[in-house]
């Protein structure tokens, strides 16, 4: 960029001219006498210069810096909309020299799925809230909960993330969990007089 600065009253013998960026850091000075004109190898931004008469004279000053391509310097990425297993989110961040702010989209969560138990005993007659689900992705929940065998057991979900197991007869049946994102478990079931 070229920075420029041209007094524009007579008898200012001569000027300091420093300039700043946007966060107030002291980056670029020089004493000069005449009109300046000078290039540097700093970026263009949000900069603001200082202009200051060595024998404090009050004087006015035609100053400019052209325009060229900021190298910017990013500040940490910080979302903005969290992803969930069915949605995308977004982050941003922004440049502290030119004020320039950039957006990407973050992918959706990939669905995961645990379950508190794999196996699970219970008796005829009664029920068991034993078994929830511990892991799973970002506005995922319990879809379907399902009993191979529906004379042993009654399985099904209660609330988004919970199951009741309630036994009917003696023996052995496995329960798949499925989840909205189409992610599933299983856990056996045996039930004892």
């Amino acid at each position: 960029m070229t920075i420029s600065v041209t007094p524009l009253e007579s008898g200012t013998s001569a000027f300091h001219v420093v300039l700043y960026a946007s966060n107030h850091t002291r980056i670029w000075s020089k004493y000069i006498s005449e009109a300046l004109s000078e290039k540097t190898d700093l970026v263009a931004g949000n900069y603001y210069l200082l202009v200051e008469s060595s024998n404090r004279a009050s004087g006015q000053y035609a100053v400019g810096v052209d325009s060229a391509v900021c190298a910017h310097s990013w500040s940490a990425w910080k979302v903005t909309k969290a992803a969930t297993v069915f949605k995308a989110g977004t982050k941003q961040r922004a440049c502290s020299l030119c004020g320039l702010t950039q957006k990407k989209t973050i992918s959706n969560l990939k669905p995961v799925i645990k379950l508190s138990k794999t196996k699970l005993t219970v008796r005829v007659g009664r029920s068991s809230s034993a078994v929830k689900l511990t892991k799973y992705a970002k506005g995922d929940y319990i879809k379907s909960v399902t009993a191979n065998n529906k004379k042993i057991v009654t399985a099904k979900k209660s609330g988004k993330y919970g199951i009741k197991i309630t036994g009917k007869k003696s023996g052995m049946t496995t329960v798949t969990v499925k989840l909205a994102s189409g992610k599933s478990a299983k856990f056996k079931v045996t039930v004892k007089r």
